[in-house]
């Protein structure tokens, strides 16, 4: 893990840090939940709520992570990444949903407004980061649909 950390501090270092980040500091400060575990969590929401601008990269991470996407369409293989990880952090204890946190639904709001002034991370995001698509991230992690897929962790 900790050879792990260190590889991905050296990454972000110089790719910098997404929506999924800066919506896991409010979070975390209400929740006081570690920050790896909220930004694990939040982080297939955030990227099936980027998946059309990232459809290409998403399906080369399914042939990194040894899926066999060969003769799959983009979108399937990007979808087969997508249901890869939901089953990685399921194997690691990553809670599926932030109410299985403790978040309080009626508090999304304030908590997306709270991200949304952490331009350094969420201009790094590429879907949509207003405060209204930040807020359809979180809705969509407290309810448990990423975009339509709920995977139920497969």
């Amino acid at each position: 893990m900790s050879y792990g950390s260190v590889l991905a501090g050296m990454a972000f270092s110089h790719a910098g840090n997404g929506a999924p980040h800066a919506l896991q500091y409010p979070i975390g400060a209400a929740t006081h939940t570690p920050h790896g575990l909220g930004v694990g969590l939040l982080l297939p929401y955030a990227l099936a709520a980027a998946r059309g601008a990232i459809l290409d990269r998403l399906a080369i991470l399914a042939g990194v992570c040894g899926l066999d996407v060969t003769d799959a369409s983009e979108a399937d293989a990007a979808d087969a990444f997508l249901t890869w990880l939901d089953g990685l952090l399921a194997d690691i204890g990553i809670p599926a949903t932030l109410a299985e946190i403790g978040v309080e639904r009626a508090d999304l709001p304030r908590f997306a407004e709270m991200a949304s002034g952490v331009t350094r991370l969420v201009q790094n995001h590429p879907g949509p980061t207003d405060t209204a698509s930040l807020n359809a991230i979180l809705e969509a992690a407290w309810v448990g649909d990423r975009t339509g897929r709920k995977p139920g962790r497969a």
